[in-house]
């Protein structure tokens, strides 16, 4: 496979975090990401329920340097958009703005993912808001039939679980459970920072090593993820619904990136 010629240049740090950095000076503006390498296949005795998308939320509740409302306004005030997702193997946080505010973007970036505070007190109050999610995504048809061709698409492999969780397994879920979760998957050996725009590469790698001195290599191991047998024939699943129309979704599954095929 080829890729597209770049000039971005990669360090590593020496606990392990990956900076990838993409200077253009075109536009007055950057985007400052980070990768983190835990999503729902990762979340091993917990697999199903959602943990880790119940975390994205939850580190928004504050840092070391500020809180829930400082957060936001922070951001708000430097100009910039900010968001995040989680998927089946990875949580990707990230803001976008004027370049002048990079420095306050990598001190919200790296708040976020290595010192969030996820207080108790707003723990159980952010479970059901997640618990409306994942009853309106029960209502959504389209949901449903995602969720249906997974499920039978994959036997083994944890994909077969969606990514915000089923209901009776996160309701299980505690504060001691996310904190060791976090403390487990959220390392810096485990994620990589992206820089994009118009910056001055050696300022943002000096900024980044410093945001994140004290943060050290993991010691947890990563959690085995089960591979599906190879399937030998079609499979069929079937769903009723109480809409007047009908969805129809199909998949086929494909030799990986790395197989010579």
């Amino acid at each position: 496979m080829e890729y597209p010629p770049t000039t971005a240049t990669v360090e590593t740090l020496p606990n392990g975090f990956t900076v990838i950095l993409d200077p253009d000076p075109s536009a007055p503006v950057v985007s400052a990401q980070i990768w983190v390498e835990t999503g729902s296949v990762h979340e091993d005795r917990h697999l199903g329920s959602g943990l880790s998308h119940f975390l994205e939320h939850m580190v928004f509740k504050g840092t070391r340097d500020y809180s829930a409302d400082e957060l936001a306004d922070t951001v708000q005030a430097a100009g910039g958009h900010w968001n995040a997702y989680t998927t089946f193997d990875r949580t990707v946080y990230y803001i976008d703005g004027p370049a002048e505010s990079l420095p306050t973007f990598l001190k919200t970036l790296t708040g976020l993912v290595f010192y969030p505070t996820i207080p108790e007190t707003e723990f159980e109050r952010e479970k059901d808001v997640i618990r409306r999610e994942i009853d309106m995504g029960l209502d959504d048809p389209d949901n449903a039939a995602t969720r249906l061709l997974l499920s039978t698409a994959f036997t083994r492999d944890p994909r077969r679980h969606p990514v915000i969780g089923h209901r009776h397994l996160f309701d299980t879920l505690s504060h001691g459970d996310m904190l060791e979760y976090h403390r487990t998957r959220y390392t810096p050996d485990r994620a990589f920072a992206v820089i994009s725009g118009d910056f001055e590469p050696a300022e943002a790698l000096r900024q980044i090593k410093e945001l994140t001195a004290d943060r050290t290599v993991s010691a947890g191991r990563d959690p085995a993820v089960p591979q599906d047998n190879l399937q030998l024939g079609p499979r069929f699943a079937r769903e009723t619904f109480a809409i007047p129309t009908s969805r129809i979704s199909l998949a086929w599954k494909s030799p990986a990136l790395d197989q010579p095929d």
